[in-house]
């Protein structure tokens, strides 16, 4: 990778972590915890399927996600 990258014009910038997930963030960690801690799936087809159940039923869970997702992000003046 490193003699990749000094062949192109490509520029790696590090971001510093925010302390503000933005809503993908937060969805993914919700779906990890109900789905993925502490469980193991054979197969990665039933770990897909799991995933894509939930997904599809993701209106069912509106009271769950509404708490979870809201949009009270604080904010910070640049410096």
């Amino acid at each position: 990778m490193p003699s990749f990258l000094t062949k192109t014009r490509l520029v790696i910038l590090y971001l510093p972590t925010s302390s503000n997930p933005n809503l993908i963030e937060l969805m993914w960690r919700f779906l990890k915890k109900k789905f993925m801690y502490n469980k193991y799936y054979e197969k990665f087809a039933v770990l897909r399927l799991v995933i894509t159940r939930f997904l599809d039923t993701i209106d069912q869970k509106e009271a769950q996600l509404r708490t979870l997702l809201a949009e009270n992000f604080h904010t910070m003046d640049p410096a």
